[in-house]
């Protein structure tokens, strides 16, 4: 079974080590996991509309060009997309394996942690539509999205990301799309947390772990490494 991740070299720290500790939890569950780049998403025959609609639908949402790597987040679903696999994982470079075997994922593009797009299951083509998505929903609802965009419950205030769309427009997507919240099992909310021992897939996202050190050094203490 394949799982694969994104990568760009835009300015992060710490990335090379981090894909690395990535790899090594999901092969000792006896996945394959490999990383996509741009040149992945480039080969797409939808990547030249994309980026284009994308930076369009960005600006009009929110006032502000959509940076590096807001667009870096949308691509990655396009470089799934190019690939040949029937079925498959995707999942950010910082969500490690822990104790999670082999499992066929279900028959729809499945997001593993709710809203948020760090752990998710489909085929190229369901990547594929997802992207033209974002898209489609962004336009067709521009009007209600920029409302929740600019009311007093917003999340953010300067990018609309695809973790932003899937918050946004939560009410109005398509029912191809599955939803589980596995937090009280999969995720953790915050770290440290005494309980984390009981989770079988754990992400180590920047917010919460607050330094490149710190994660690398708690991604490597849970891995036993």
């Amino acid at each position: 079974m394949k799982i694969y991740t994104y990568y760009e070299n835009i300015n992060f720290n710490s990335q090379e080590e981090l894909i690395n500790l990535w790899k090594f939890s999901w092969k000792k569950q006896g996945y394959e996991p490999i990383v996509l780049t741009k040149s992945d998403a480039e080969k797409h025959k939808y990547y030249e509309t994309f980026v284009s609609k994308l930076k369009k639908i960005h600006y009009q949402i929110t006032g502000e060009n959509l940076k590096p790597y807001g667009l870096s987040c949308y691509l990655r679903w396009l470089a799934y997309a190019s690939q040949e696999d029937e079925t498959f994982y995707v999942s950010d470079y910082d969500v490690i394996n822990i104790n999670y075997p082999i499992r066929k994922p279900i028959n729809k593009i499945h997001f593993m942690d709710g809203s948020c797009p760090c752990f998710a299951s489909g085929t190229p083509l369901q990547f594929e539509n997802l992207c033209k998505i974002f898209v489609n929903l962004s336009f067709n609802k521009k009007e209600l999205i920029k409302k929740i965009f600019n009311s007093s419950e917003k999340l953010f205030s300067t990018h609309y990301h695809d973790q932003e769309f899937f918050y946004h427009s939560k009410n109005f997507l398509p029912k191809k799309l599955v939803f589980s919240d596995y937090r009280n099992f999969w995720f953790h909310p915050y770290l440290p947390n005494k309980d984390m021992e009981k989770y079988r897939v754990i992400h180590f996202c920047h917010n919460t772990c607050k330094t490149d050190k710190n994660r690398i050094e708690l991604i490597k203490k849970y891995l036993n490494i």
